[in-house]
């Protein structure tokens, strides 16, 4: 897998309507999200229909084609832009199954940009989907500056360790303020210890069993986006789970520890 490149981000910038000028003066802040697809076969899940469930067809699952899903609630929202992806699958993993960018809409006067770029892994590659989110926060210099995953818990039914970083790599991190946010059940009891150890801030992880679609995602990206607190953070990002899961909002708050 390839770092998200600053030709990478001004390829998603262009395609997102900015002019030149306006491009040669981008502040931009890049997110990657990995997305491990919903899988009834291969993954320890509470089973959904065989349609959402089917971790090979990404255009489907509950994950990232489905209403909710990653890549089709980016592309509805008016928030967002939908920016061009290469269809040169040269050297992609075959467990990369789909990739979708978006760019944030600003206002003109503003330098300010977030870009995502976001890839659909075969449900049945928990394993290196999870890996691969390590690799990103250990990317220390090129890797984006706010890394997520997405999808169910595969920790929680397998042992899959961290390398250590070296103490450079995290004062790097460190430096550079990036972030990571894991929409996962349970998922800070599994991942918040091994993101501080690379010097990555967890902007928001879960305290319960969830539903890792992207109407808490989407929010949670602009609230880090606007520079807020991961207190801040997480409120938005429980008030986007409470809407659309039709909960209290204070329930949606434990699950993201927002008080």
């Amino acid at each position: 897998m390839k770092a998200l490149t600053r030709r990478t981000v001004l390829t998603t910038a262009l395609a997102a309507g900015l002019s030149a000028p306006a491009m040669a003066q981008i502040r931009a802040k890049r997110v990657r999200i990995i997305v491990c697809l919903a899988d009834n076969t291969y993954q320890g899940i509470v089973p959904t229909t065989a349609k959402l469930g089917n971790g090979q067809d990404p255009s489907n699952n509950l994950y990232w084609g489905a209403l909710y899903g990653l890549k089709t609630h980016f592309k509805n929202h008016d928030m967002w832009r939908t920016g061009s992806v290469s269809k040169d699958q040269t050297g992609q993993p075959d467990y990369i199954l789909d990739s979708a960018s978006f760019g944030l809409k600003q206002p003109p006067f503003s330098n300010d940009q977030c870009f995502v770029a976001a890839q659909a892994w075969d449900g049945k590659y928990m394993k290196q989907a999870i890996q691969y989110f390590y690799d990103s926060l250990a990317q220390s210099d090129g890797g984006p500056d706010l890394t997520i995953f997405v999808g169910h818990n595969g920790l929680m039914d397998f042992p899959l360790f961290a390398s250590v970083p070296s103490v450079e790599v995290k004062a790097r991190n460190l430096e550079r303020k990036r972030a990571a946010m894991v929409f996962a059940c349970n998922s800070a009891d599994y991942f918040t210890d091994t993101t501080r150890n690379y010097g990555v801030n967890p902007a928001v992880m879960t305290h319960g069993l969830m539903a890792p679609e992207a109407y808490s995602i989407e929010p949670a990206i602009r609230a880090w986006f606007k520079g807020k607190s991961n207190t801040d953070i997480r409120r938005d990002a429980a008030a986007g789970y409470a809407k659309y899961q039709k909960i209290p909002v204070r329930n949606a708050r434990r699950l993201f520890g927002a008080g």
